[in-house]
């Protein structure tokens, strides 16, 4: 989710990470990870960040690699919704403090948090089923039906065509189903699905 020295694109959320270190009088050095998120507000032509905008922090602008003073690492997220990622890192705050959005502590806990807002994930809230002729090969002979709102449903369709579940009294009818988390693909959904043929 979090691809390293991938282009960035304007617009697109970038996450900051920042190894610090902080100097307390007699006692150890503290040393810890920030990782803050943002969206890349100026780019290169190469696709390397100027600047970004940091989500909290009173928006701050910071300078992004394409600069000498830059001290990190950045990173572009291109799978991620920037809506949903800023809405995540304002959540993400002191207690008792909604206004002081605090930095992830590392990047695992950042993908937790932008997690729910990826784009290239299936909508777990919905199902289509994919089959094919036993003796086509895939990907050219799959076929696919509309979308259903629950999997059950979808597994009812998949069932219907592999002569299993409700249906498995009718045997096979020669095709291979299989429940697909998301909806149907664009080119399926624009032309009615075919009948049942035994």
């Amino acid at each position: 989710m979090i691809p390293h020295h991938h282009p960035a694109k304007r617009g697109m959320v970038v996450v900051h990470v920042v190894e610090c270190r902080d100097w307390i009088s007699g006692q150890p050095n503290r040393e810890y990870t920030e990782v803050h998120v943002g969206v890349a507000t100026s780019i290169t032509r190469d696709g390397v960040v100027k600047r970004y905008r940091r989500f909290g922090w009173s928006d701050l602008t910071i300078e992004g690699p394409a600069s000498a003073r830059f001290r990190g690492q950045l990173l572009a997220v291109p799978n991620v919704d920037p809506a949903g990622a800023e809405a995540a890192t304002r959540a993400h705050f002191y207690p008792g403090h909604p206004n002081q959005v605090r930095a992830f502590a590392d990047l695992a806990e950042t993908r937790e948090a932008l997690r729910p807002y990826r784009t290239d994930l299936p909508d777990p809230t919905r199902w289509h089923v994919r089959r094919r002729k036993a003796d086509e090969p895939a990907p050219d002979g799959w076929k696919y039906s509309k979308t259903f709102a629950t999997r059950k449903a979808a597994q009812r369709e998949a069932d219907a065509w592999n002569g299993a579940g409700d249906f498995a009294q009718h045997g096979s009818c020669g095709w291979t189903a299989e429940v697909i988390g998301g909806p149907a693909p664009k080119t399926a959904r624009s032309r009615p699905e075919q009948e049942h043929t035994r």
